[in-house]
């Protein structure tokens, strides 16, 4: 009982660090990636707009893009398996925008991925409290991964769809998705990641939005578990 109760407080903990899409707090902080600069301020809008982990991202190479597409190679996965990430033409920009200094596309030297995020989280911060006026913390980079699959869900895609975009391998219990559905659904998860992002930079131009919702029922809100994937 006890490893229960320890769960709902670490659910619940979650819970409140995850804002909807429509949350003013994703303007605040676009608008304080912008006032950033330098090299976390792209890579992070980049993170919001892929919905790619961290270190995928930050260690992106200049030879994995491939059009609009990012080749992410297993040994950077979460689930140790090739990856073709879809670009939006907004993410795309941002990464076309980078200086080549090197192998990597974020690099403050030529020879090595970003790191120290951490500081960086805590420069967006005190941005983003004075775009708000009030103390902004509680949150990760790797709530922008699940604000990013809950916008895809609100918009009205499928949950196969967001797997794909999320590189989430289904579970061996998913027996139709694990071993019978083999379709990749490249096509569909361009489109959405192309749609979240017009989605998100309407709402960060100050434009009323309206999303697309599903007639039937609220669209789910999309978790990315920590447990290890199958």
């Amino acid at each position: 009982m006890r490893s229960g109760r320890r769960g709902a407080r670490r659910r619940g903990r979650r819970d409140r660090r995850l804002a909807r899409p429509v949350d003013g707090r994703w303007q605040s902080l676009w608008k304080a990636t912008m006032r950033l600069g330098g090299i976390f301020g792209p890579a992070t809008r980049v993170l919001l707009l892929t919905g790619d982990r961290r270190n995928e991202a930050a260690f992106l190479r200049w030879d994995e893009l491939d059009g609009d597409w990012a080749a992410m190679p297993g040994s950077r996965m979460k689930n140790g398996r090739d990856f073709r990430a879809p670009l939006s033409a907004a993410a795309k920009g941002l990464v076309d925008a980078q200086p080549k200094l090197g192998a990597y596309v974020f690099t403050t030297n030529g020879k090595a991925p970003i790191s120290g995020w951490g500081k960086a989280k805590e420069r967006i911060d005190k941005l983003m409290s004075e775009e708000l006026g009030e103390p902004v913390t509680g949150w990760r980079f790797h709530d922008l991964r699940r604000t990013m699959a809950t916008g895809i869900a609100m918009l009205g895609y499928r949950r196969e769809v967001i797997d794909r975009i999320l590189a989430h391998v289904p579970q061996k219990s998913d027996v139709t998705s694990s071993v019978y559905n083999r379709f990749m659904y490249d096509g569909e998860a361009m489109e959405a990641v192309q749609r979240w992002a017009g989605y998100v930079l309407r709402l960060v131009s100050g434009l009323h939005v309206v999303p697309q919702v599903p007639a039937a029922n609220e669209p789910p809100v999309v978790e990315d578990s920590d447990q290890p994937v199958a």
